[in-house]
């Protein structure tokens, strides 16, 4: 999943976070129980430390295991 377009109002961390329960509630539609993150992307306007976050992007596989 995918935020984009200059969240400047949303912290690395706020962006990580909302992705990652973004993926986690498309998986448990699916059935699955676990998910494994496969890729984590920010790109920034400038210095990362400072500036905005341009895009953020978190990758995923979910899986269902059986108990």
């Amino acid at each position: 999943d995918t935020n984009g377009s200059t969240q400047s109002y949303q912290s690395h961390e706020h962006l990580y976070t909302d992705e990652l329960n973004i993926l986690k509630n498309k998986a448990a539609l699916l059935g699955a129980d676990s998910l494994v993150i496969t890729k984590h992307h920010a790109t920034y306007q400038g210095n990362p430390k400072h500036d905005n976050v341009d895009e953020h992007q978190l990758k995923g596989t979910a899986y269902r295991c059986n108990r």
